[in-house]
């Protein structure tokens, strides 16, 4: 059984989506295709003309390119967008007899895909969930590709440990040897990243705890903001929102949030706003 921390990105649902949003690009300007990358042929979908950096959606664990659905047609509008499948999804993780890649693994599988597709920088990376953690591994890794970022619902890389100060048994379903691989720090241990980039940070609007005590779900509830104001603070230009008509799910239950925060920091690169690297 999942507990409430897999709505954050603690857990590998191997549920795939089963609907499709096409697999041609709806845009005559764009692309659908499978690039090989190390071995696995790793799906892309880019719509829209380039103007200024691109942006690039990552999911959160069990997520696919479809995740963006309602969101990337809308940021195709002004600028090159782009979603993937990560080719982990679906294969579950160590219990299962798979060993899970590291976040290191996965950023360094994107910058080659990127580059195979002919996506060069420089990004703006959208990531929800467990995708936030990858997009700050992204911009520590190629700090100099990532010009802007927005965090939807974003799990922190600090938040198994956090969270089970509060409620021992919160966070199940998920080995501790994967919890590392994906880059959640082990007890006391914090985070060292800070970016001065333009940076939107969303957080839920709707509860999302669910540790069968009221009491705990509220005491994690304000942890969950915290994190959340931690993450703003790691950038002299974040700013935080709140997708106040949906719980965890923000790309599918209030996609407009998201699409106006890629858009604000999509402002900020170009001049229109305040903020640059």
């Amino acid at each position: 059984m999942m507990s409430f921390a897999a709505n954050r990105g603690l857990a590998v649902p191997v549920v795939i989506s089963l609907f499709t949003f096409s697999l041609a690009c709806r845009s005559n300007n764009g692309f659908a295709k499978r690039v090989a990358v190390n071995g696995e042929n790793i799906f892309i979908r880019c719509e829209g003309v380039r103007h200024g950096p691109a942006v690039v959606f990552e999911s959160g664990n069990g997520g696919t390119a479809d995740d963006w659905q309602f969101v990337q047609p809308a940021i195709a509008q002004r600028t090159q967008a782009c979603s993937y499948t990560r080719p982990d999804v679906g294969r579950g993780g160590s219990r299962h007899g798979y060993i899970i890649p590291t976040e290191d693994d996965i950023v360094r599988q994107l910058h080659s895909l990127l580059a195979k597709a002919g996506v060069p920088p420089a990004y703006v990376i959208v990531g929800h969930s467990y995708g936030g953690m990858l997009a700050r591994r992204y911009s520590m890794t190629y700090p100099s590709d990532v010009v802007g970022m927005v965090f939807v619902d974003s799990a922190h890389e600090e938040s198994i440990w956090r969270f089970r100060a509060i409620a021992p048994n919160s966070i199940h379903g998920i080995s501790e040897s994967d919890l590392l691989r994906q880059g959640f720090l082990p007890p006391g241990q914090t985070l060292n990243w800070h970016e001065d980039i333009p940076l939107v940070v969303i957080e839920h609007g709707l509860p999302v705890a669910d540790t069968g005590d009221p009491h705990k779900n509220a005491v994690m509830e304000k942890e969950m903001d915290a994190l959340d104001l931690d993450l703003v603070r790691r950038s002299r230009y974040g700013r935080l929102v709140w997708a106040k008509h949906s719980h965890h799910n923000v790309p599918f239950d209030d996609p407009d949030v998201v699409i106006r925060a890629t858009d604000n920091v999509l402002d900020e690169i170009t001049g229109q706003g305040t903020g640059g690297k």
